[in-house]
């Protein structure tokens, strides 16, 4: 979930890599994004390093480059600059944004889907086809349980809540 915080700043960011990136293969700079959010989230010597305030920011970049000297040049720039703007903070959530904005060029639409239970991959895949169908575009579905709903299901695509969940219906029965 995106901090409301970090929010904003993390659009801003996002839509500028996402403007350098889009045309090359945003899979690749996704994957070096998630290295280093790995690495500051299970490093915690990294991590205590990363955000000491101490630590100047040329010796944060010097590790950084060291680190991931295998990575585009364009990401190491773009974590370069978060350094300098004090944002690196904000990654995870410039993350998220990137994914959403890679996701509507490539047309696909990231569902969230809420269930009661667990359910086996034959079903996901079904409830995924069937997405597919209606909205007539790919779909890339978000598993979420949540035993509250008590059965059926809750769709969230983008800013539309589709609650088919028996916790709904009950509630609305209460009401007539």
């Amino acid at each position: 979930m995106i901090d409301l915080k970090a929010q904003r700043p993390a659009r801003r960011y996002a839509e500028g890599f996402f403007k350098i990136i889009q045309n090359k293969d945003t899979e690749k700079f996704l994957n070096e994004i998630d290295l280093i959010l790995e690495q500051i989230e299970k490093n915690s010597e990294f991590n205590s390093f990363i955000f000491h305030p101490i630590v100047s920011k040329e010796d944060k970049k010097s590790v950084i480059h060291e680190i991931f000297s295998s990575f585009d040049e364009n990401t190491l720039n773009f974590i370069f600059l978060l350094l300098d703007e004090n944002r690196l903070d904000c990654l995870d959530e410039i993350k998220d944004v990137l994914v959403s904005k890679i996701n509507e060029q490539n047309c696909v639409k990231q569902v969230s889907i809420t269930l009661a239970s667990d359910i086996d991959d034959n079903m996901k895949n079904l409830i995924k086809e069937r997405l597919e169908t209606k909205l007539q575009s790919k779909v890339l579905p978000v598993f979420h349980k949540d035993e509250e709903i008590l059965g059926g299901m809750i769709l969230r695509i983008k800013d539309t809540l589709i609650d088919l969940s028996i916790k709904n219906k009950i509630e609305n029965l209460k009401r007539i």
